[in-house]
């Protein structure tokens, strides 16, 4: 049985506009901070992940705003960013879609679609909510491993260690930051009355 759409965002057309600020501040704010996991079973320690919460924050709008509003956001990031703005990893500006990790950007964009469109096909439990997350996560590293592809018959640099570095490395953390977000999103969303 389909869920329907956030109850509020429909009544609230407004509260769309809130909840694409959010996303666009989320997703500048995530390529900042490093996250890290906790460890209490090795007596407390912290364990920094290779990644950033930007893939987190993109999949998390899209749980929380639906499709429509989780791709706006991530286009309007995109804006940002080639305008000049130094939001992405490695700075801003156009001269950036020569760089291959420009694929993963690129891909934010129907990630967070297929995320958004997957969570509200049904109710909100935590496996509809995860498997949202991972549609959208694939997606998101679909796009930038084809891009990865594109700059290696243009010379831009070997497959193998761009996927590596790009995908392979940072995966376990970002698979973690899926753990999260689903289960932040699940709370907010019962809060919410999503």
């Amino acid at each position: 049985m389909s869920a329907p759409g956030p109850r509020h965002r429909d009544k609230l057309p407004w509260l769309r506009g809130v909840w694409i600020f959010i996303g666009l501040v989320l997703t500048v704010g995530g390529n900042l901070l490093q996250p890290f996991a906790w460890l209490p079973w090795l007596g407390g320690q912290t364990l920094a992940i290779q990644s950033s919460w930007q893939v987190g924050a993109v999949l998390f709008t899209a749980c929380m705003g639906g499709k429509t509003i989780g791709a706006i956001a991530q286009i309007g990031y995109l804006v940002l960013g080639l305008s000049g703005f130094g939001v992405f990893w490695e700075g801003g500006g156009f001269d950036y879609v020569r760089s291959p990790s420009f694929g993963y950007l690129l891909g934010f964009v129907p990630g967070a679609w297929i995320c958004g469109h997957q969570v509200y096909r049904r109710a909100p439990t935590l496996e509809h909510l995860a498997f949202g997350c991972g549609c959208g996560w694939v997606t998101i590293h679909l796009c930038g491993a084809a891009y990865v592809v594109l700059s290696h018959l243009t010379r831009w640099g070997e497959v193998g260690p761009l996927l590596e570095r790009y995908s392979l490395n940072i995966a376990p953390g970002q698979l973690l930051m899926i753990c999260a977000v689903t289960v932040l999103a699940w709370l907010l969303r019962k809060v919410l009355m999503y």
